[in-house]
């Protein structure tokens, strides 16, 4: 019995079609299964949700609660549904499935389907015949039906001698340390043995998968859409058909795991490949598509510029759907960043999550000009210009929440790389008790704040929430009925009740400008975004001087670095001293996800060189499908408060020494960035591997 018999058998008696959308159909929901976990462990229970997309079972149990259990904690699931004795008369194949652990499952396969989620198999065990499920990310190797060679010697009567003598000739390259060895199926047509076609109708017989010839077909208009014809041809693949989100993707390697991971990113639909030819591949992509040039040709009777043709990929639907659902993807994953980087090979595209940088996806080089030019055409910009950085600004609303984004296009050697920032303008700035200093440094800071007049410095690297911490101090400030200008390059978030200026260095409208115009505004308290050079930081300490409370930011490792920065772009520091009020000092440090923490392992020389106990006990996430196996879900910030007290700025007037200058903040309370980041990690919040770097990095 072919496989195309078997499947028309199990759709006659009403058995799972292994629709690759929703797995399984609903004929299973609210039946029995038996899930095997990773640890061999079992739960058995009634299946209430089967979710593909989201890589999770929810059942219930006999005790009547119910779990949500991830892909990549379950081995197998088993459903426990009765199956018609007439399916169970096809033929079957001895199934086994290698797991990455080493373990392995054997059985009797009567029918499989592989899909991006894992392995569907109709299988007999024990004599009795089951749905069985495996997720993708466990399997090392499978074979779950006749082999290619038998099927290759049954369906076109290759003789076992010459199979074997393809085998032999792989085998010897193999050997050789060939890094590229080809397929047995090429080997074999190389040799004359088989044709190409009658290889591809015999992996489709051993895969289960349909194997068509595209000159016999019409595709639907809606699939066609979805792909762009450079990333057809880059990737090999032609949309046939789109129904219930599953689109039948024709190709030549339905194991193309990158192939198909791209068509379901850029497309939002799950792929279902069809193996054809690739004869019949490169005829369809002539036939189906129409060539963009041509298009531009029979519109106009000028030859247009390349400009015209760029801004014509650009607005293409399917690169409009890329980069919407790249937009879209990087908001739900709570993203501040997205990095487009071209390279040689690939462009990596690349989401900063909790400020670490996550490769989500490799698209292909040929990709790039019409993914820069849809950015441009959403930012403002001029799609024409590649030679030199560019700036915009795109506004977009996502689940009722407005996401304003901020994009930076420069030149590199391998084309133009993008950066997108993120700012939801929905959820605003935090407050100074969302923060998370210690009671006695909120206590400093929200005292310092009171004051009519002075300096407040917040310091730190870039990414270390030094905005933040600045916003949260504007919405104490604006509660008290003030008058409160900001300057900012960009400005981050809108707050009613402050006038809020943008610089433009290209026309002339820095920090320095702003500032000294704003002092004939009459405000009483100025928020400047960063003190870069010494007119800005000049302008700053005499506004502090002369009645105005003045925050603004520096980029220094430390609080007393503040000090340093300052005297060096020579402001005085009897200047100096009597206006300064308070110096924050921060980082931002992942948490441990508080789902999977547990104790780990720690380097003793670490211990040592931050003078610890070599057998104090630590802890970091281990990873699950809470925090996407990172064990690591969040960030906290920690703080160091350096409270400019009589004694401190005495000792700044009289330059002391920075050494002499922390001792005295050490005696009036301030605790290091150290012993802060040292008391979460004792705490379990965060590893202590960011404590250490905290402890190099002053």
């Amino acid at each position: 019995m072919t496989t195309a018999e078997a499947k028309q058998m199990i759709e006659l008696y009403d058995l799972a079609t292994f629709p690759a959308s929703q797995c399984p159909d609903d004929a299973y929901l609210e039946k029995p299964v038996s899930i095997t976990l990773l640890h061999r462990r079992q739960l058995n229970g009634l299946l209430l949700e089967f979710n593909g997309p989201r890589a999770h079972v929810i059942v219930e149990l006999q005790s009547g609660r119910r779990v949500k259990v991830h892909f990549s904690d379950i081995r197998f699931i088993r459903f426990n549904g009765a199956i018609p004795k007439k399916a169970t008369d096809l033929q079957v194949f001895a199934g086994h499935i290698e797991f990455k652990d080493g373990s392995d499952w054997p059985g009797e396969v009567i029918y499989y389907l592989n899909d991006v989620y894992g392995l569907h198999l109709l299988a007999r065990e024990d004599g009795e015949t089951h749905r069985i499920f495996f997720p993708a990310d466990i399997i090392q190797d499978q074979q779950v039906s006749a082999l290619f060679g038998q099927v290759l010697m049954d369906k076109i009567n290759l003789s076992r001698q010459d199979l074997e003598a393809g085998l032999a000739r792989q085998k010897e390259l193999r050997r050789a340390g060939n890094k590229n060895v080809p397929k047995l199926g090429t080997i074999l047509c190389e040799d004359g043995k088989v044709s190409e076609g009658e290889v591809q109708r015999a992996l489709a017989e051993s895969l289960g998968l349909e194997f068509l010839i595209l000159t016999d077909q019409i595709p639907d208009h809606d699939a066609l859409e979805l792909i762009p014809e450079e990333m057809a041809r880059d990737y090999g693949v032609v949309p046939i058909s789109l129904k219930n989100n599953v689109l039948r993707v024709a190709m030549v390697d339905p194991k193309s795991t990158e192939a198909l991971n791209t068509v379901s990113f850029v497309t939002g639909h799950l792929p279902e490949p069809v193996l054809t030819t690739q004869a019949s591949i490169d005829w369809a992509l002539g036939a189906f598509y129409r060539d963009i040039s041509a298009d531009i040709e029979e519109e106009q009777t000028e030859q247009p510029d390349e400009a015209e043709i760029t801004k014509k990929m650009g607005n293409e639907a399917p690169i409009v759907r890329l980069v919407n659902n790249i937009l879209s993807q990087a908001i739900r994953k709570g993203t501040s960043d997205i990095h487009i980087r071209p390279n040689e090979k690939n462009i990596e595209l690349i989401f900063r999550i909790d400020g670490v940088m996550t490769l989500i996806k490799e698209l292909k080089p040929s990709m790039l000009p019409a993914l820069v030019s849809r950015i441009k055409i959403m930012g403002g910009m001029d799609i024409s210009e590649r030679r030199l950085p560019q700036d915009g600004q795109i506004r977009v609303v996502e689940e009722g929440a407005v996401i304003d984004m901020r994009v930076s296009v420069i030149p590199t050697v391998d084309g133009e790389s993008v950066v997108i920032r993120l700012l939801n303008t929905k959820c605003g700035p935090l407050s100074i008790a969302q923060l998370g200093f210690a009671p006695d440094q909120e206590e400093a800071f929200l005292s310092n704040l009171n004051k009519a007049h002075g300096l407040i410095l917040v310091t730190g690297p870039t990414g270390s929430g030094k905005s933040t911490t600045l916003y949260a101090a504007l919405d104490v400030l604006k509660q008290k009925n003030l008058s409160i200008i900001t300057i900012e390059n960009p400005v981050e978030f809108h707050i009613p009740g402050v006038e809020q200026v943008q610089v433009n260095a290209p026309i002339g409208l820095t920090f320095a400008r702003v500032l000294r115009n704003i002092l004939r505004h009459d405000p009483e308290v100025i928020m400047l975004g960063e003190i870069r050079d010494q007119e800005t930081a000049k302008i700053s300490i005499e506004s502090a001087m002369t009645g105005h409370l003045v925050l603004s930011t520096l980029h220094t490792n430390s609080a007393l670095g503040a000090i340093s920065r300052l005297l060096d772009m020579d402001i005085e520091n009897y200047i100096l001293a009597p206006t300064l009020l308070c110096v924050v000092a921060q980082r931002l440090l992942r948490k441990n996800c508080e789902h999977c923490v547990a104790q780990e392992e720690v380097d003793p020389g670490m211990l040592k060189h931050m003078g610890l106990d070599p057998g104090e006990v630590f802890y970091r996430g281990t990873g699950c499908d809470k925090c996407e196996g990172l064990g690591l879900k969040g960030r906290v910030g920690v703080y160091e408060v350096l409270n400019a007290s009589a004694r401190f700025r005495e000792g700044v007037s009289n330059s002391i020494g920075e050494a002499a200058l922390y001792e005295i903040a050490r005696q009036d309370g301030m605790s290091s960035l150290m012993e802060n980041a040292l008391a979460l990690a004792r705490e379990k919040k965060i590893d202590i591997a960011q404590v250490f770097g905290i402890a190099t990095d002053l």
